[in-house]
């Protein structure tokens, strides 16, 4: 039987955070904290002020992927789409193309033994 992975700690989320701002900062990249439903700052960051469509539509494509990767969109996971969506400028209509698409292909592909 596998090891499960250790939940990190506070105190290494914080570091982590910090470093990835700091990463994001020196890169000159804008980015925002995503909220929860109810208003909570996440531990998640959501990178603004991406100009170029196939960009958007990839760092989308990326995201609906990770989120995928247990075959359930969580509540919590949509209200960060959501979020995703917005801030990258994208329609409900593109949104709904690109994880359609994105889903057959997850779909089609061949599982991995563990």
């Amino acid at each position: 039987m596998s090891e499960l992975p250790r939940r990190i700690l506070a105190e290494e989320n914080a570091a982590a955070q910090a470093a990835l701002r700091a990463d994001l900062d020196a890169l000159g990249a804008s980015y925002v904290d995503a909220v929860g439903k109810y208003g909570e700052v996440q531990g998640a960051l959501i990178v603004t002020g991406i100009t170029e469509n196939q960009h958007k539509r990839d760092l989308y494509i990326l995201a609906y992927t990770i989120v995928r990767a247990d075959e359930h969109v969580s509540g919590a996971e949509r209200v960060y789409l959501a979020q995703l969506a917005h801030q990258l400028g994208l329609d409900p209509a593109t949104v709904s193309h690109l994880e359609a698409e994105t889903g057959a292909r997850i779909d089609a592909s061949p599982e991995t033994p563990e």
